[in-house]
């Protein structure tokens, strides 16, 4: 009886040493996770905080030009050519989503407001067009993007000619004449 109840108190005291030991991983693990989150949290307010301030530059340079009337046209298609050359907005690393998924992704709306406010810094209009299955001019060629996904181009007019712009790698084409 002595050797029995010896061991079911071992037997106990090993099961409540073992979940002990559990609780303190999982209390380890969850610090660590909420250390993560903080950390996480933390480079989303970074972002948030450049994001605004890049905004209110924009925003004033936008002013700026607006108010001392600076703000133009390309006028030519090699001066196009010369500013997407001169433009970065291309090589910043495209993610695919599909319909439902996080839209913070960087995706083709995120080219598209980088290439235009890229152009209103360096004094251009340019502008953002939405768009869905679309025929390019230029080549034939059916871009069909399916159910309710868009996609995101800047266009901008030269003398009598609207352009397209895809701003996710520099390639321009002819959208139509105007008057």
């Amino acid at each position: 009886i002595v050797q029995a109840t010896a061991a079911y108190y071992y037997t106990e005291l090993t099961r409540a040493s073992y979940q002990t030991e559990l609780a303190n991983a999982e209390k380890t693990e969850f610090a660590c996770m909420v250390d993560e989150l903080k950390n996480r949290l933390e480079v989303a307010n970074d972002t948030v905080v450049e994001l605004t301030d890049k905004n209110h530059e924009l925003r004033c340079i936008n002013y700026e030009l607006k108010k001392n009337g600076k703000l133009r046209y390309f006028e030519s298609t090699d001066e196009l050519e010369v500013f997407l050359e001169k433009s970065d907005v291309d090589y910043h690393m495209y993610v695919n989503i599909t319909v439902g998924q996080d839209w913070s992704t960087y995706d083709c709306d995120d080219y598209a407001v980088a290439l235009r406010d890229a152009a209103l810094s360096k004094g251009f209009h340019m502008n953002i067009q939405a768009v869905w299955n679309y025929r390019r001019p230029d080549t034939g060629e059916l871009i069909i993007t399916g159910g309710n996904e868009g996609h995101a181009l800047n266009s901008t007019i030269i003398g009598n000619e609207v352009y397209f712009i895809e701003p996710q790698t520099d390639e321009y084409w002819l959208a139509a004449y105007l008057d």
